[in-house]
């Protein structure tokens, strides 16, 4: 890998820490009943907009 013009120094445990942190806090999110809903209707969210992508990829390549 070449060297950074910005070095983070512990670029890999920062990372590696936000990683967790993220699932923490999704964690929390579905361990309340009242914000559960959120990571249903996020999920969904999610699933549209790969489908969606999945959707506009086929009909550029069907155009090319």
């Amino acid at each position: 890998m070449q060297a950074l013009k910005f070095p983070l120094p512990g670029g890999a445990v920062t990372a590696s820490l936000g990683v967790i942190f993220l699932l923490f806090i999704i964690g929390l999110i579905g361990y309340f009943p009242t914000t559960r809903a959120s990571l249903y209707v996020g999920a969904v969210w999610i699933l549209l907009l790969l489908v969606g992508y999945r959707w506009v990829k086929t009909k550029r390549v069907a155009a090319s």
